[in-house]
């Protein structure tokens, strides 16, 4: 009786082992999930601003591309009336005309020379919207490359989630078939444990906790928001009194 007493005591004592060995495992894996998950967010909200930053500079080179066109525009217009009004009509009338005896680069050679005495002050600032459109351009091939950079980066942090979430799940599900009940009290007494000292040590600050609020609205937001401290932490959970992530807390809080 003694030794079979002995070898209960001793199988209780190996599973119990095992079931706290595996929940350690367990509470690993969704720590590590959740970092990953907050890094994941990270680089969507990156994603986001890169996006939003490649919109502002097409539209900014688009603008710029207007204002030259109009520039050039006027810049020809202006040596057309220079030379008419400077006796030169017959002149730019041939060259204008399509005789046939220029060629069209001399042409734009003779218009081009015609621009440049109007004034040098109409050519530099063009040429600063010239400069202007380079710079733009070669920023956004840059935002391109980080935006696909980013992407490349969401995708394998996904997939690292994924697999994180497959090996937690296959691992729990093989212990609850394995061990049963054991694993499940000890996680709900893990749980517990750290849902009461969480509380404990929540309780500390909160009738410390000062704030004034800019509003009504925002003093509401903060008193909600005060009274979850001590919830556990999970990624993508939005459940008061149970867990809450970053941006679960946030938008609960300001409901």
């Amino acid at each position: 009786m003694i030794t079979t007493g002995r070898a209960s005591a001793d199988t209780i004592d190996d599973q119990r082992r095992r079931v706290a060995a595996i929940v350690d495992e367990l509470e690993r894996l969704a720590t590590e999930a959740d970092a990953l998950g907050e890094r994941y967010s990270d680089t969507l909200a990156q994603k986001d601003a890169i996006e939003a930053e490649i919109e502002e500079t097409e539209v900014k080179i688009f603008e710029y591309q207007k204002e030259l066109a109009v520039m050039q525009a006027n810049l020809v217009n202006s040596a057309k009336r220079s030379f008419v009004s400077g006796g030169s009509a017959g002149t730019l009338s041939s060259i204008l005309g399509g005789s046939g005896s220029l060629t069209d680069a001399m042409k734009r050679a003779y218009l081009g020379s015609a621009a440049a005495n109007i004034g040098a002050s109409n050519t530099d600032a063009m040429q600063g919207l010239i400069d202007d459109i380079t710079a733009e351009k070669a920023k956004l091939e840059r935002q391109k490359k980080d935006l696909a950079a980013t992407a490349t980066t969401l995708a394998s942090r996904l997939a690292a989630s994924d697999r994180l979430l497959e090996q937690y799940e296959g691992l729990r599900s093989q212990s609850l078939r394995d061990l049963g009940n054991l694993l499940t009290e000890e996680e709900r007494r893990r749980a517990e444990e750290a849902e009461a000292l969480a509380r404990k040590d929540a309780e500390k600050f909160k009738a410390s906790i000062k704030v004034s609020a800019p509003s009504p609205q925002a003093g509401v937001a903060i008193k909600a928001a005060i009274s979850q401290l001590g919830i556990r932490y999970r990624w993508g959970a939005s459940s008061p009194g149970v867990a809450f992530d970053c941006s679960g807390l946030t938008q609960w809080a300001w409901a």
